[in-house]
This record gives C-alpha cells, sequence and structure tokens, in this order.
C-alpha cells in the first residue's frame, strides 16, 4: 500500500485525469500513472548518458573514438605504405589476390 498527501488542486487535477482516462477510481488511475513512468524512465534511461557529469561522460567517448580512429589510420598508413614500398620495388601494381 501506498499513501501519499496531495494539495486539494492536485486532488482535483488527479480527480479529472482519472476520468478523462476512463480509470474506475482515483487509485486505479494513481496506480497505472506511476507505473507507466517507471516503465517510461527505465526504458528512457537505457538510451541516455547519466544525467551527472554528461560533458565529462561525452568527453570520454569522444575520445575513445579519437583513439580507435587514430589506431585504424595507423594501422591503413602502414599497409599503404608496405604496398607502395612494394609497388616501387616491382614497377608494377598489384593484380587482385586469387
Amino acid at each position: 500500500m501506498v499513501n501519499f498527501r496531495v494539495t486539494q488542486d492536485e486532488y482535483r487535477q488527479l480527480r479529472e485525469a482519472s476520468v478523462a482516462r476512463g480509470a474506475r477510481g482515483l487509485s486505479d488511475y494513481a496506480r497505472w500513472a506511476t507505473l507507466n513512468s517507471i516503465r517510461q524512465t527505465s526504458s528512457s534511461e537505457q538510451l541516455k548518458a547519466p544525467p551527472d557529469g554528461v560533458a565529462t561522460w561525452l568527453d570520454e567517448r569522444f575520445a575513445a573514438l579519437e583513439s580507435s580512429i587514430r589506431r585504424l589510420l595507423d594501422v591503413l598508413n602502414k599497409f599503404t605504405q608496405g604496398e607502395a614500398a612494394r609497388i616501387e620495388e616491382s614497377g608494377t601494381l598489384p593484380g587482385p589476390k586469387r
């Protein structure tokens, strides 16, 4: 059982929303609204960064991405430099590998 206090105005708003929603009563509406809020929050939190330190979180993610791109470029450069040296030595372009 859950109890909470509301002002008269909040009670009126809850009652109106309950009727508009077609709930059997205020208790059913409050239960539906609370559980619906929990479901929406938990599913949307999976897609979001943590609210505290968002800038730090983004900086860390961009730094990791930048590091990965640099490693990929290093490997690509080493490969292309090796291919360029082989082409220069042989004087011909490599054909397709079979």
